[in-house]
Formats: C-alpha cells, structure tokens, sequence
C-alpha cells in the first residue's frame, strides 16, 4: 500500500490515475482530505469487494477497507456522505445499474465518476462470483474407527465475505472428547480445509450433538457483528444429560470461546418421559437473538414440545416460551427451523411425531407462518402437501430464495426423499410443488441460499441414523432455474 496526492477538489472521493492501467486511486470516508491510499490491481485482482466499510472494524481505516477490496466475494459497498446522501449498496449482478441517490453537486459529480470507473474494472471480472453447480460432492469422509453412525447431522453457514463454513456431528473415538470440526471453503464449495474443532472448554463431557453455526448480523453484548456462533448439545459419553450452549469465534472460524448455556436436560435419548433437550436454531428478530429447541422437560404433560428462549447479550436468557405443543402426551414435534419471508412474515418448519391422520407412528412435516416468530404458537398449523407428489417426511430444512418473482421462494426438504419442496405464494398450502435433485436423501440436510446468487442453493447432508458405518459429508450446488422445470 502507497499514498498519492489526493485532488482538493473531490471533498468526498475521487478516482484518479496513480500510474496509467496499474492504479486505482480512492477517496473513502476517514481517509485523509490531502491523501488517498492507491490500490495496486495487478497485485489484488480479481477486485470483489466483500465487506462494508459501515462495520466497526472499518471505523474510517481506509487502508483496511481497500485490502477487503481484494478479498473474497459478496456485496460490493460503497458509501459516501455528502448534504445526507448516500450511495446504496448493489450487487454485483446489477452493478451496470448503479444509481447515485444525490443531486449532482460538484462533489456528488466526482462521486459518479468514482463509481464509474470502479465499475468498469468490476464488472468483467464478475464471473467470478458465480456459485459452480455441484452434485454430490463429498466434504469429509470419516477414518473406519469412527463410532457408528461416524458422522451426521451436517451444517453450513456463509459468511458476510462469501466464505463457506461447516460442522457436524463427529462421532470420533473417545477420548479425547468428541467435538464438533469446523471447514472452510472460499470457492463456493469446490475445495474445502479444515481450520479448527470447536471442543467443550467447560462440562469435561464434549460437543456431542445437533451443532448450528449462525454470524450475527448486528452486535450482541460485548460480541460485534460478524461473530460467528456455534450452538449445540455438550453431552457426556454416557448420554446421561443433554446442555445446550453458545460458542464464538471471532475469526472467522479459527478460535473458539465459550459463552454461555441455555438448556439442561436430561438423558440424550428420544424416548417418551424422559427429559432431554435438542437441536438448536438460531435467528434474529429485532434486537433478540433467539434460539429455537426441542424440549421434553415437559414430560407430565407433553412427550415433546418446541420452545424458545431469547438474549440481548448472547449470556442471559429469557424464560423458555411454547412455540409448538399439542394436547396429544405422545405428539412429539420437533427439528425447528425458521426463515423470514419477504412479507415480513416468518415460515416456522418441523416434524410432527405422532400425526393423528397416519396410519402409524410417523412425522410428517408441517410448518407455521407468523408475523411474529416469537408467537408460533398462535399460528395454524399446514402440512406440506405438494400437488405432484407426497409429503415429506422427517426432519425438515426451510429458507426462502429472492429467486422467482416478487414472492420469491421458499424451499424445504425431509429426511424421507431426497427431493426439494417449494412455494412461491408466500406460503400458501395449496402451491407446495416437488423437485428432483442430485443429493442423496439424509437425516436432517441442510439449505442454504447464497446471498450473492439466490438462483443457487446448497444442499448438505451427513448420511442416515444408525446402524450402519457409510456415512459421510456432502454436498450439491443446484440452480432452482434449472431445478424448477416443468
């Protein structure tokens, strides 16, 4: 990184030439009014801008802001203040049409041809950003003195930059204690490294089961946006109890703290009367972070009921509230997860153990929609009844997709086929239609829509219950253009 002079007349940026073809010049806010740091191209390409200079690390550190421009994939952002105005953000597959919501005063002119230029350098080495579309490709395959099932219960989260992480269950021989791994991937999938365990730094009983990684969007106590969490069960070897606890990283992944814990229960076993507590979701409404779970603490009255208890602080949580219960003692629903809807409403999926319309025990999935999602409860119930094909059955994923109109589309899927599910009004459960894709069925596989394609969405799963020793990691990019064809 060098320094050039910076033009007295861009009062707010200004592009530049440092040296013809070889440096872009700019001007962000908190840089200094008489210099600007220069971007070297040559040693940074491609240019995909991923991170917002409105985050605290940025603070008005112009250098850091212009290494992010070298780095990862994402949204590109750009601001500038000038009389109140500012520029929007844009993604990357609508940069051509880049709008400056200022009048064109002199300074807001050497705004626009700030951009302009910037976007001519972006704008062909776009492609990189796309998401390749994968089938079945493995991530990990666990060594043969893996306990059975090996692994399971696969979870991925993106992160702000465009980097892929995920974790499963690890079923590795004890000791040491089991834990649960984190991968990385920068590529959209293609390659993948292991970075770091997040292992149990206080129970002596190890991260045993259902774990889900989620990146705060905004600060939460002494934790700033952009902290990834990973939450999940600490069980000990002898499942005689189940605690559902917070982790984070404040790396990216590499280093791991503890928390806080959120629920205790009993005996990891899914037996009516006993006590346990199990997979966890998490998701931000307003300023809550709120963690979704199934609980059977309840036991005199309900074999299982799903809950909810919120945080302002990511330490202290609130009481736990009903999200879903049933008068039926051995209705068992469970496996909750949560996607906002372009309405402003909430999609709330799960599996709803003991159905009284099935011929014999089974779990049909079902969903609830809420403008408010901390009151599922009050919310009527729907099964996922898709009109080409059957419902889905077990351990359901739900996440809503920009792609397909001004509804978008929600996508879901059940442990039962390895088909997706989506609806593209909003919910409704007479639009429910199914899909064919190339990932194998799983217990619990996970969706995830890429924030910077949402034509793309991954599919990962960590093989089946036990018995059996087959399992392993994997996972499918499809295109729901390509997916969702008559």
């Amino acid at each position: 990184m060098h320094y050039v002079e910076r033009p007295r007349s861009a009062d707010v940026g200004a592009v530049t030439t440092a040296r013809p073809g070889t440096h872009l010049v700019l001007g962000p806010i908190g840089a200094p009014q008489s210099r600007a740091p220069a971007l070297d191209l040559a040693s940074c390409a491609p240019i995909m801008p991923s991170r917002s200079p409105d985050s605290p690390e940025f603070a008005g550190d112009a250098a850091e802001f212009l290494r992010a421009l070298g780095s990862g994939m994402g949204l590109l952002w750009i601001r500038a203040l000038h009389d109140g105005g500012m520029l929007r953000e844009a993604e990357q597959s609508v940069l051509e049409r880049w709008k400056l919501e200022m009048e064109p005063t002199p300074p807001a002119l050497s705004i626009m041809r700030f951009i302009n230029t910037l976007v001519s350098l972006v704008l062909p080495l776009a492609v990189v950003a796309k998401i390749p579309v994968i089938s079945n490709q493995s991530i990990y395959d666990p060594p043969a003195n893996y306990l059975d099932p090996q692994v399971l219960y696969s979870r991925p989260v993106e992160l702000s930059d465009g980097t892929l992480l995920a974790t499963w269950e690890n079923y590795s021989p004890e000791p040491p204690l089991v834990y649960f791994p984190i991968f990385k991937s920068t590529d959209g999938g293609k390659k993948w490294k292991h970075i770091s365990n997040v292992t149990d730094q206080v129970n002596g009983w190890g991260l045993r089961y259902q774990p889900f990684l989620y990146q705060l969007p905004q600060k939460f106590g002494k934790y700033p946006k952009g902290t990834i969490l990973l939450s999940g069960s600490s069980i000990p070897t002898d499942l005689s109890q189940t605690l559902i606890e917070v982790y984070a990283s404040r790396d990216k992944g590499y280093t791991w703290e503890f928390v806080s814990h959120v629920a205790l229960g009993g005996e990891a076993l899914p037996n009516h009367g006993l006590t346990p507590v199990w997979e966890p979701f998490l998701m931000t409404y307003k300023e809550k972070l709120v963690l979704y779970y199934s609980d059977q603490r309840d036991n005199a009255t309900h074999s299982q009921k799903m809950v909810h208890q919120t945080t302002t602080d990511l330490k202290k949580w609130s009481k736990v509230v009903d999200d879903v219960a049933y008068a039926d003692y051995y209705a068992r629903p469970g496996m909750p997860t949560v996607a906002k809807l372009p309405n402003g409403a909430y999609i709330y999926a799960y599996e709803y153990g003991g159905e009284p319309s099935e011929a014999s025990y089974s779990f049909p999935v079902y969903y609830r929609i809420s403008k408010n999602p901390l009151k599922f409860s009050e919310a009527e119930h729907h099964r996922v009844s898709p009109i080409n094909g059957d419902t889905p059955y077990g351990s359901p994923y739900v996440v809503w997709s920009k792609y397909g109109g001004k509804n978008g589309t929600i996508v879901l899927n059940g442990a039962s086929n390895s088909e997706i599910y989506t609806n593209q009004y909003l919910g409704h459960p007479a639009y429910w239609k199914k899909w064919s894709t190339p990932q194998p069925n799983a217990y619990t596989r996970a969706l995830l829509v890429y924030k910077e394609d949402p034509d793309s969405v991954m599919i990962m799963g960590g093989g089946y219950l036990p018995p059996g020793k087959t399992n392993e990691i994997s996972f499918s990019n499809i295109k729901l253009s390509q997916i969702m064809k008559e």
